[in-house]
């Protein structure tokens, strides 16, 4: 059965901007408006139905813009049928003056505006050009044939926005012309202050606020769980897709799939967590690991990222394709090779930590080698930090090493957080600030 639509659409011309430079009226002359409405786009009417002739009408007011236009129409029938068709619109004027400028501006940032002035007549008009901006007024009696153009500075000075009007006027009293705005910023970022507190059931607190920063917001939850979710939120939404950002995203929504059931949600994700499985997939290099993007030269960070990512989602039921044998053996090659330069690298704070990584990374994919003695050569090498020291320690039970670990000397270090969790930070330079 072939199924047939149509779309009738009446465009009306307004008396600024024509549609189709074949077709303006004689009287074009009299169309004289400040154009002031721009907008990139012109309409959205999601929920037309069409008549029993399979037709329908609707009336549109397009912006300001002297462009071109793609209005695109998509149809669902009664039992999900579906077509499209797109209809291009030219609006036109045969004489106008349109401006050039920035998006927005920060506070004292010095601009250039470009004004143009284009005739699309046969012959050569006498216009009066006029420009207004910050006070100032400049006019200019011009001959134009085809197009004139204007260079204009402007300073924004003014905290919140700067206008300009760039206008022309014909000897018969036809005129055309804009008036755009530019948005000013104050430059710096955006800085938010607040307090985290947990508090029990009989406690209460007061809050101290400083009447210069303005509004102040307050935001409490009955459990810290929802602080979790919304933490697992952001990293979700975060725009960028590099391979580490991949496993991120995998990683935060495997622990929002074991949350929500906590809340009496339902876990809606599953196929966007296919979805960036295989894209990790399709990204791996020729070493069976990853980089920062497609088949990029190998980061072992980024593959340790990944790989946790990779296995966790296998364990929770996700079909996962991961060469577990190739990427072992690009990781001892990668081990070896490291160890027999470790001499020459005396001033790397990180190559410690490193080759702990490579341990870590290599018992999680489950590969067959001497731990024990790949351990004791690494753990050999000097602690440069206190997290070499607890790195050393979390590798040693991770591999079910008998050496002890000296738990009493790292707890002397370690300091305490208002919610009773440990943490330790390395005691810096005077002048310093500690890392954690």
């Amino acid at each position: 059965m072939k199924w047939w639509w149509s779309v009738l659409v009446r465009v009306e011309e307004s008396p600024t901007v024509f549609l189709d430079k074949n077709i303006f009226p004689d009287d074009w002359s009299n169309a004289n408006t400040l154009r002031t409405n721009f907008h990139d786009d012109a309409f959205w009417y999601p929920s037309l139905s069409t008549g029993n002739d399979g037709t329908v009408t609707f009336e549109v007011t397009y912006p300001d813009d002297i462009t071109s236009w793609n209005a695109n129409f998509i149809a669902v029938g009664g039992r999900r049928q579906t077509d499209k068709a797109q209809l291009n619109i030219r609006s036109f004027k045969p004489l106008n003056a349109q401006l050039s400028l920035p998006q927005f501006a920060f506070l004292n940032d010095s601009l250039t505006v470009i004004g143009r002035l284009t005739n699309h007549l046969d012959n050569t008009v006498k216009i009066k050009r006029s420009i207004e901006w910050q006070g100032h007024t400049s006019e200019e009696t011009l001959s134009l044939l085809n197009s004139h153009v204007d260079t204009i500075p402007l300073l924004a000075n003014e905290p919140d926005s700067v206008s300009i009007t760039y206008s022309m006027t014909m000897e018969n009293g036809y005129f055309d012309g804009e008036r755009r705005t530019i948005p000013v910023y104050r430059p710096g970022i955006l800085e938010s202050q607040g307090e985290f507190v947990v508090l029990g059931d009989t406690v209460s607190r007061r809050f101290r606020t400083h009447p210069d920063l303005g509004k102040v917001t307050v935001h409490a939850e009955a459990s810290a769980m929802q602080s979790f979710l919304d933490e697992i939120e952001k990293i979700d939404r975060y725009p960028y897709l590099c391979n580490e950002q991949v496993a991120s995203k995998i990683k935060a929504l495997l622990l929002k799939k074991r949350i929500c059931p906590m809340f009496g949600m339902e876990f809606k994700e599953d196929n966007k967590i296919r979805s960036l499985i295989r894209r990790l997939e399709r990204n791996k290099n020729s070493e069976n690991l990853w980089g920062w993007w497609n088949q990029d030269k190998t980061e072992l960070w980024i593959s340790k990222q990944i790989v946790e990512a990779m296995i966790d989602a296998e364990a929770d039921g996700y079909k996962v394709n991961l060469n577990k044998q190739g990427a072992s053996d690009a990781l001892i090659r990668e081990l070896n090779r490291r160890l027999s330069t470790v001499s020459n690298a005396s001033g790397d704070s990180f190559i410690k930590h490193e080759l702990m990584d490579l341990l870590e990374l290599l018992r999680k994919l489950d590969t067959k080698i001497d731990y024990t003695q790949y351990f004791r050569l690494v753990s050999s090498l000097p602690d440069i930090t206190v997290n070499d020291q607890l790195r050393s320690m979390q590798i040693s039970l991770l591999l079910d090493i008998n050496d002890k670990p000296q738990i009493d000397s790292l707890l002397n270090l370690s300091s305490e957080t208002m919610l009773g969790s440990i943490y330790w930070e390395e005691v810096g330079k005077e002048g310093e600030s500690p890392r954690r």
